[in-house]
């Protein structure tokens, strides 16, 4: 089985419980990474039209993490998520996920995850006033990004 059935798969389950067990019997078969990645593009396509169904799609890539012990895929998970709720206007919530992806991230020492949950708080913080929070973690995030030379991030979108 590939990635892609399986995310064909998972977007007929409304049912927690049903994609985990699901998940615990595949995901020893296919790419756990590439399934999340895969899931964390259709929820990028849908963050701006559809972003209830991004969130719900940010769930199941946590569900994805958790199943296969992932920290990286869980905060993935978390990281969209973020995103939907900034996109729903709940900044707040939005910045309480980014946080919570960031210590995710940290966990699984996975430095680069953690510069981008920085890049979504900053955004989202010009919506909250929260300036001094932005450009805590700003510096440090562009150092990580540019020493992995993901100049894409860098440098904001003009779609955005």
């Amino acid at each position: 089985m590939s990635p892609s059935q399986a995310y064909c798969d998972l977007r007929r389950m409304h049912n927690s419980e049903d994609r985990r067990a699901y998940l615990s019997k595949v995901l020893p078969t296919i790419d756990a990474i590439a399934l999340a990645d895969e899931l964390k593009v259709a929820a990028e396509r849908r963050l701006h039209v559809r972003p209830r169904r991004a969130q719900l799609i940010a769930d199941v890539i946590g569900e994805v993490g958790v199943v296969a012990g992932n920290a990286s895929i869980e905060a993935l998970g978390r990281l969209a998520d973020a995103d939907a709720l900034r996109e729903l206007g709940r900044y707040t919530d939005a910045l309480a996920a980014y946080d919570a992806a960031a210590e995710l991230y940290l966990k699984a020492g996975d430095e680069v995850g953690w510069a981008r949950t920085r890049i979504g708080f900053a955004g989202t913080c010009t919506y909250t006033g929260q300036v001094r929070e932005a450009l805590a973690g700003a510096d440090r995030a562009r150092d990580i990004l540019a020493a992995h030379q993901l100049w894409v991030r860098l440098v904001p979108s003009p779609v955005d």
